[in-house]
């Protein structure tokens, strides 16, 4: 893949952005743009490894074995950090348990560790715009509101883009009545809650 600057230049002549892999903090991402040559319009996508938990000790000493994985790597993206080199010698000094006590902005500019504030901040870091869905914790796996959420706020950003080429403003408008009457419509199908427990007894 695209990783080091010779690439990373030719893929801002040949193509529309890049895909980072997981380690690449903001300083990668503005390291990735300026060896592209800044082309106008050019995206970076990141993925980025998340771990949080009720204090950060214990977040950083559940993500210390990832991070130590990165850090031995040839990955040109962790290489880029600002306190590499300093990564590097916490390591060959005191192995995985050495990097648990890194500070905080180490631990940020690597990946959304630590808090939830934390990884929401490692995130708000990485993007330049950005949704949040508010929609609570998530008790299972794939929650259904979390979902929920997402489809409607792709729904949104499919309405504003297709605002911008050519949807009509009385079309914009019935999407987003649509939109907001979802909840509405949802109150109305668990009022047959009875009918509907009904239905699956008897199948």
């Amino acid at each position: 893949g695209v990783r080091g600057p010779k690439s990373m230049a030719v893929a801002g002549r040949a193509c529309d952005g890049v895909i980072l892999v997981e380690g690449a903090g903001p300083w990668a991402v503005r390291a990735a743009r300026q060896q592209a040559g800044d082309p106008a319009g050019w995206r970076i996508t990141t993925f980025t490894s998340m771990c949080t938990a009720p204090t950060r000790e214990q977040a950083y000493e559940w993500m210390a074995p990832v991070a130590a994985d990165f850090i031995r790597s040839a990955n040109p993206s962790i290489s880029q950090h600002p306190h590499f080199a300093e990564m590097q010698a916490l390591l060959a000094d005191g192995g995985e348990a050495a990097l648990v006590g890194m500070p905080r902005e180490w631990w940020l500019d690597i990946a959304a560790v630590g808090t939830f504030d934390d990884a929401v901040e490692h995130v708000q870091r990485l993007t330049d715009a950005g949704v949040y869905l508010r929609v609570g914790p998530e008790i299972g796996v794939a929650s259904t509101k979390a979902f929920t959420a997402q489809v409607a706020v792709l729904a949104m950003l499919a309405i504003e883009l297709g605002r911008r080429r050519h949807l009509s403003a009385d079309a914009v408008q019935t999407l987003l009545n649509e939109l907001t009457s979802i909840p509405q419509k949802i109150s109305r199908i668990l009022q047959q809650s009875d009918l509907i427990c009904q239905i699956a007894q008897a199948n």
